[in-house]
Order: C-alpha cells, then structure tokens, then sequence
C-alpha cells in the first residue's frame, strides 16, 4: 500500500495548514492546563476537554485528507473508521464550550440541569447519526471509484457549531447579571469568532478550517479567560491585588484606599451554597464598582 502525503501543507486539492496549526495549539492548551495542576477544577476540566478534542479531531482530520489522496489504495473500513472519529470530536468543541458557559452563567443549580440535558440530548443525538453513518451514508462515504461522497447531512457539523454558539450567547445573555463584565464580553465575542473560520470553510471546501473555526473560539476564551485569572477576580469581577498595585502605581495622583473585609466568612461559606454565594460576591463586587472604583 503506497501513501501520497504532501508536505507542503496541501494534500491533494486539501489544504491542511489549518489543521496543523490546530494541532499545536491545541496540545499547547492541554500542556498549560496540566502544568498548572489546575484540573481540580471543573470548568478548567471542561477547557481540557475541548483542548483534547480539539487535538484529536484535527489530528484525524489530517488523516482523513490523506485517506480520501488514497482512496484507491486505503481500504474503504480505515477510511470510515478515521473520518467518524474526526466528526466524534469535532463537535465535542463547541459542546465543551457551551457546558463551560452555561456554568459560569447559571447561579442555582436547577437552571443547569435543563440547558445540561438539552446540550448532551442534542450532542447524544448527533454521535447516534455519525456511528449509523457508517451503515447510512448520511454524512459522508467512501466510494471505490469516486472516493470520497458528502452525503444529504454534510453541512450538520456546521448547524451544530452553530447552535452551540447560540445556545452559548442566550444562556450568558439571560443570565448577565450573574456573570463578570469582562467574561460577559468573552462569551458574546466567541461565536463570531467561529463563525469566521465557517463562511470561508463553506465558500472554499479545498480549504480545510473545520477544525480551527471550533478551536479558535476555544482558545480565545481560554486566554481571555486565563488573564483574567490573573488581574480580574471572576466571582466579583474586581481587581486582584496584583493587579491593583499595578494600577495604583502608574497613577501619579493621590488617592485614598478602601479596604472592605467580610467577618466570619467561613461561617457564611459553610450556611451557603456555593453559586449562591458566588452571586452575593458578583454583587458586593458591583456595588464597591459603583461607588469605590475611583482609579
């Protein structure tokens, strides 16, 4: 079996540049989150999630370019078997983002669980349509004479990536006074940013962006997200210390600063429940905002 793989990023009439670059940056992000130890956290497990995903849908989508370049010497069954993992977890992305989103937005627990089950009900249905693929044809198939045939569903990745993005946008927009300013702004700007990578998937299909449209949102919310971390409390949505001593520094005017503490904190944090005491600090934050926030 011989194998035509074109270094030159572009395999057949596929350019997969994007692809690569993906690839990079995705194992970057899962690097980062790993050194960090910081996977104790769910919605940094999330982040992972989609950063794996991310790897091994644009991993596998190389594979499938250089599938579909052979398909006169690959067996039918390996390119299948490679294209239906790339279509696993493509969507997986947008899905991981979405359930990131939809738990930083909600305040009460009983808010999750719809927008939990209607995510996975929708990303449970499309893993059933991809595995009967196989049998159907429904998404994609193998010829032996044409090699590879988009079947009557081949735009379903792009509705989903879509609808994730929506569902992200109304869920953070319904509940925008339960979230932080600034990660307000992140979630509003990332569907845009996917779709930007779709319009020129879709008017050019030799130019292989599916992997990156996803991915690129994802990482553009992780290191918005991550800076924040480090200057901007997300709970209060505040200035860290850090970051306030900074600010106070370059400012060559004088000042006065208010150091506000709250007393038996442990005592609240024991008698609350952990997102209602998250929405009591995003409003105490707000309020010393208001009329503190001088600088």
């Amino acid at each position: 079996m011989i194998l035509y793989i074109d270094m030159s990023f572009a395999a057949l009439d596929y350019n997969i540049i994007g692809e690569l670059i993906t690839c990079v940056f995705a194992l970057i992000l899962c690097c980062n989150i790993l050194v960090s130890f910081s996977l104790y956290d769910r919605r940094h497990r999330l982040f992972f999630y989609g950063g794996v995903s991310s790897f091994i849908a644009a991993l596998f989508d190389i594979f499938a370019v250089i599938c579909i370049t052979n398909y006169k010497t690959v067996p039918i069954a390996l390119s299948t078997t490679v294209s239906t993992i790339f279509f696993i977890f493509l969507i997986a992305i947008p899905y991981s983002l979405a359930v990131y989103a939809n738990d930083v937005a909600f305040a009460y627990k009983k808010g999750k669980k719809y927008t939990y089950y209607l995510s996975g009900v929708v990303y449970g249905i499309y893993l059933s349509i991809v595995l009967l693929n196989i049998k159907t044809g429904w998404i994609f198939r193998y010829d032996p004479e044409l090699g590879y045939v988009r079947g009557p569903l081949k735009f379903l990745t792009y509705g989903l990536t879509l609808w994730f993005s929506i569902i992200t946008v109304v869920v953070v927009a319904l509940n925008k006074k339960s979230i932080a300013r600034r990660l307000f702004y992140v979630f509003m700007i990332y569907p845009f940013v996917a779709i930007f990578f779709l319009v020129f998937q879709f008017l050019d299909n030799t130019v292989i962006l599916t992997g990156i449209s996803s991915f690129s949102a994802l990482f553009f919310a992780y290191i918005t997200i991550q800076s924040d971390l480090l200057e901007f409390d997300l709970i209060t949505g505040l200035m860290t210390e850090t970051k306030l001593k900074k600010h106070v520094a370059m400012k060559n005017t004088e000042g006065v600063l208010y150091v506000l503490s709250i007393e038996n904190m442990n005592n609240i944090q024991s008698n609350m429940e952990v997102s209602s005491l998250n929405t009591m600090l995003l409003n105490l934050g707000k309020e010393f905002s208001k009329y503190f926030d001088l600088i």
